[in-house]
Parts: C-alpha cells; structure tokens; sequence
C-alpha cells in the first residue's frame, strides 16, 4: 500500500512562493507525484512551475493505471513532458512579463515495485530503504556538470558560485530534453522524496533515513520542510514522500 503526502512552504527568506507540487493515489499500489520550481523572477516563476504542474497532472490522470507496460508509461511521461514545455514556452512568448521563465521538473509514477522517474533542472528524487538512501537523479546544473568531469571536488560543488546555474529547464526552448529512468524493487518499509533545492540544498542522504521516518511517523512531509527552515530557509522548500507499507 502507498501513501503520498507533500508540503511546500515559501521558506524563511523569500515572501513569494515559486514551487507546486501534485501528488494523487489511484489505487493502493499506484500512484504518482509532481514537484516543480519555478524561475524567471516575480511574476513568471509561480506562473511556470503551476502551468507544468497542471499539464502534467492531467495527462496523468488522463492516462495512468496499475499494470501499463514500461513503454505506455514513458510515452506518457514523455508527453505530459512536452505538452507541458510547451504550454510554459507559449506563455512565456505571449506576456512580456512572462519572458524567459521556466520550472524544473522532478516526477515519479508508482506501480506496485516499479517506480518510473524523470526529471529536468535540479529538483530530486531520493530513494531510502529505511536505512540508507541514495539520490536517483543527476543535477542540470554547471556546477554537476563540473563534478561529473572531475574538475571539481564535492565539497568545492557544495559553495561553488554557480552552484544555482542550471544547464536544463522547461519552458525555456521550443522543445526540451528530460532525463528517464525506471527503478525496480520498490518494497514495502521502502520511500521516496521528491524535493525541491530549497531542501536537498541543506540536506545530505546520510541525514535522510531519520528524516524520513520522522515523516512517516506523522504521515506528513511537514518535519522536511522545518529542517530546511531550520537550517535557514533560503529558498523556497517543497517535499513529497512516496511510502510505502505491507498493510
């Protein structure tokens, strides 16, 4: 059985709220979640990260059940992604006030042990098995990008300026490229995080099993998003857990 419970806060810093996230359950083995960030300043970002948001979710409802074959399922990933890269591009071109925003984009679908992800910028997806997590994306961002060459350390990535620059977004560009992958051997006593870098800014996945069960003992994602205030709240925080038990 899943259970999918998110939050999102403005943080302790910014007065506007540029995140959105959707989480909804079909049936006791299938569900999925949205998280989404949103760019290009004051009036575009929410603008953004709402539009994708909601495009998204309606071709999900639209489309996913329990029992798809892995193909169905990224086809529909693929274009809930493109129709919502679309709809934020269009609105960008078609309000000044809009010009140039875009959303990272961090989703998963649930279908009994089989969790399908995607993703675009640097929202994240963790998996944690109860004792030990592990991130399953890659960041969009030059700073990743130098990590991945070697040319820097972790620990430089962790204060490097441009640590915030991403190299991919949606809505941005005419058409846009997103990363896929499908994980298997979601278990029960397993869970998921989607968040956005207003939480995994602060947090290392050594810290996340206990944050974890924390959110589960509340079936809230609420103990998430006051350690990102915490630990200051810069940044607008969002966090969806996917948990899943036997009963």
């Amino acid at each position: 059985m899943i259970q999918i419970y998110g939050n999102t806060h403005c943080g302790m810093v910014r007065e506007q709220n540029q995140d959105c996230f959707v989480t909804r359950v079909i049936d006791e083995k299938t569900g999925y979640a949205i998280v989404c960030d949103g760019m290009g300043g004051a009036k575009a970002g929410d603008v953004a990260s709402s539009a994708a948001c909601s495009v998204i979710d309606e071709h999900f409802k639209k489309n996913i059940r329990a029992g798809l074959s892995e193909i169905t399922v990224r086809n529909i990933i693929s274009s809930a992604m493109q129709s919502a890269n679309k709809k934020v591009y269009n609105l960008s071109n078609e309000n000044d006030d809009y010009r140039g925003m875009g959303t990272t984009v961090a989703l998963v679908i649930v279908d009994d042990k089989k969790v399908y992800l995607a993703h675009v910028g640097d929202s994240r997806i963790y998996v944690n098995d109860g004792e030990i997590a592990a991130q399953l994306t890659t960041d969009h961002t030059v700073v990743q990008d130098k990590l991945s060459k070697g040319e820097i350390t972790a620990e430089d990535a962790r204060i490097h300026p441009q640590r915030h620059h991403l190299t991919n977004v949606l809505g941005v560009f005419p058409v846009m490229k997103f990363d896929y992958d499908l994980y298997e051997g979601f278990d029960a006593g397993m869970s998921l995080l989607l968040c956005s870098d207003g939480l995994s800014n602060y947090l290392g996945v050594q810290q996340l099993p206990m944050l974890l069960k924390q959110a589960q003992a509340a079936k809230s994602a609420e103990p998430l998003i006051e350690f990102a205030n915490g630990k200051g709240g810069h940044d607008n925080v969002t966090a969806v857990v996917v948990a899943k038990s036997d009963r």
